[in-house]
């Protein structure tokens, strides 16, 4: 990280892991990078890259919690669209 992107995380206000949808992070990146794991200290994946401010740097992503709680909202309809049509059929 450079100096700029080390004093950004630095003076950026910890929030709780349930607050937000976005990371902040400064994993080198570049274009084609985008849904690129991002892991935690621990060595688990905890969000996806997803873009970077050309200005400062800084790159960001979002949270695996988010998205994974957006993929099973929209499991959910699927889900019982399926259902549905195999009551028809029967």
């Amino acid at each position: 990280p450079t100096r700029g992107e080390r004093k950004q995380l630095e003076e950026a206000e910890p929030v709780e892991a349930e607050e937000g949808t976005s990371l902040m992070h400064s994993c080198w990146t570049y274009w084609g990078h985008s849904g690129a794991p991002l892991f935690n200290e621990q060595g688990e994946v905890c969000g996806l890259h997803s873009s970077w401010n050309d200005r400062n740097g800084m790159r960001y992503g979002q949270k695996l919690q988010c998205l994974q709680a957006a993929i099973n909202a929209a499991e959910e309809p699927v889900a019982r669209s399926v259902t549905s049509k195999r009551r028809k059929r029967e």
